[in-house]
């Protein structure tokens, strides 16, 4: 049973659908998560690349962690919700972007920029914390819940996401230096090394096992 597969080297998004194989099958029993992030002013080529990954992976068992901003966040999702997968959504505040939490325990949308362990962890990492207006604050609070889940004690397998630059800036910011502080693998899809990375990993996760 052979999966179909993409060069992400290249950028291209089609033909992402995979069939699920038993070691697939395996995979949702064993529950990984992964972040999904990025530019809330993502190149169109960025976010089909964002969409495809986030239903690609949901296909493998993936649970997604997001946070419900445009532009990156909203591209993993939607890819996400198109092969019907877990996510959690992590907002600064209930009524981000007209979200509100939902207990769906396979599709959980939680406010957690009021925590506070994770706003400390946010303000050890944030170059000038003093600067940031309170939704700042609460943004980069649920960027730490969105590598380390919300009990803070859960890290996601590895982190996706696409900034201008490839660097570490933005929004993001915090997650991908959270993520590399804790050894947690990071791919921007703005670099093609990485892509490049991302698409072997992948190819090893649907390597299809013998026919029974």
């Amino acid at each position: 049973m052979a999966a179909n597969r993409s060069c992400l080297g290249d950028g291209s998004s089609e033909n992402l659908d995979v069939k699920l194989t038993l070691k697939e099958v395996k995979n949702y029993m064993e529950i990984k998560s992964y972040t999904g992030i990025g530019s809330r002013d993502a190149s169109e080529l960025a976010m089909k690349m964002g969409s495809s990954l986030g239903r690609r992976f949901a296909r493998l068992g993936f649970i997604l962690r997001s946070g419900a901003a445009r532009g990156m966040d909203t591209a993993f999702e939607s890819g996400c919700n198109l092969a019907h997968g877990r996510k959690e959504i992590y907002l600064p505040f209930s009524g981000f972007n007209q979200r509100i939490p939902s207990g769906n325990p396979l599709q959980r949308v939680l406010a957690v920029g009021e925590n506070p362990l994770a706003e400390e962890e946010a303000r050890n990492i944030h170059p000038n914390w003093a600067a940031c207006s309170r939704f700042a604050r609460q943004a980069h609070t649920r960027s730490v819940c969105q590598v380390l889940g919300e009990d803070l004690k859960s890290p996601s397998t590895f982190v996706v996401a696409w900034t201008p630059t490839g660097q570490d800036t933005g929004g993001s910011r915090t997650a991908l230096v959270l993520a590399r502080e804790r050894d947690i693998p990071v791919y921007n899809l703005y670099k093609l090394d990485e892509r490049l990375e991302l698409k072997e990993y992948l190819e090893s996760l649907e390597e299809v096992p013998p026919s029974l």
